[in-house]
């Protein structure tokens, strides 16, 4: 039998030793992995944002509804004065979706954000989040995040939206239109998952494989695509199953894909401004062409892999 590795807890300062230097930074650029936790997608938009004389770590968007998120992080536990700081950010932004996170939070804390989801109304909601890191063995430190408190029939209020919202938003009618270009452009998409709604990311199903699904995506600054695991997997159980297979998967897929690791997924992105429609000719032909060459890499190493 093959060696079984343990899951093993490190404090969050070793894999980064300084809050807004090290992880703010880390988190913006992947904000995939929280918004899978809390089941909503995140656009980023800024970080250290100055509000009534402090900054807020950073501020995101919900595609699925046009709410703005904020976002605090603390590598330690819960206190007070973060807190306080929360309650600053709601009242000098427009944030409606607050995410608090923390290494751990004590009972105040976790019923002082109980409290605010039961007394404040729509579209108001609040999280508490915790913050692990693992690793196993000795491989590289991975985050996991937990969500402690979260709006009650959250993911029920979640589907609602997109289904009501998704086409109202400018941003989400602009997606809508670009998905419709990019099938235009590479109509086999369509039967690989691909639909025309206004959401920033779709699933590609991988032909025999399930193990894995492509995630292919559009931001505002570029578009892209990442190999990703079922629901409910982490960066670090894909880079477990890819890890023996990357430097085949690199060959297969090109040059231009960042590396995997234990806290991100194997991505490939071209940098270019999609607000700007003249530029979707360009994006659907890149993206048609990467699209196509992962499908068929994916299927070749990991056709009738099991979860």
């Amino acid at each position: 039998m093959s060696n079984i590795g343990l899951l093993t807890d490190i404090p969050p300062r070793e894999a980064w030793s300084h809050e807004a230097i090290d992880f703010t930074p880390w988190l913006a650029e992947n904000l995939s992995v929280l918004g899978e936790e809390l089941g909503i997608q995140l656009e980023f938009e800024s970080k250290e944002t100055s509000v009534g004389g402090y900054f807020a770590d950073i501020v995101a968007r919900c595609p699925q509804d046009d709410r703005v998120v904020l976002i605090e992080n603390q590598l330690e536990k819960s206190n007070h004065g973060h807190l306080g700081q929360v309650m600053t950010y709601l009242a000098g932004t427009d944030a409606q979706i607050i995410v608090w996170i923390a290494t751990d939070f004590s009972e105040p804390h976790l019923a002082a954000l109980k409290w605010l989801n039961e007394h404040t109304v729509d579209p108001f909601a609040f999280f508490a989040v915790r913050l692990r890191v693992v690793r196993i063995g000795e491989s590289d430190p991975a985050p996991m995040f937990e969500v402690l408190e979260r709006p009650n029939n959250w993911e029920r209020q979640m589907h609602a939206v997109q289904r009501e919202n998704r086409t109202q938003s400018p941003r989400a009618s602009q997606r809508q239109a670009y998905w419709s270009k990019l099938v235009s452009t590479c109509p086999e998409l369509e039967d690989q998952g691909i639909t025309l709604n206004g959401s920033s990311s779709q699933w590609l199903v991988p032909d025999d494989v399930s193990c894995f699904v492509i995630s292919i995506y559009i931001a505002i600054d570029g578009v892209g695509l990442f190999l990703r695991g079922p629901r409910g997997s982490t960066p670090a159980d894909v880079f477990e199953r890819f890890e023996a297979e990357s430097d085949r998967f690199k060959e297969l897929v090109g040059g231009e894909m960042k590396d995997a690791t234990a806290s991100s997924h194997p991505v490939c992105f071209l940098k270019i401004d999609t607000t700007k429609s003249e530029n979707w000719e360009r994006a659907a032909l890149w993206q048609c062409e990467k699209a196509k060459i992962w499908l068929q890499a994916t299927s070749e190493i990991f056709a009738d892999s099991l979860v």
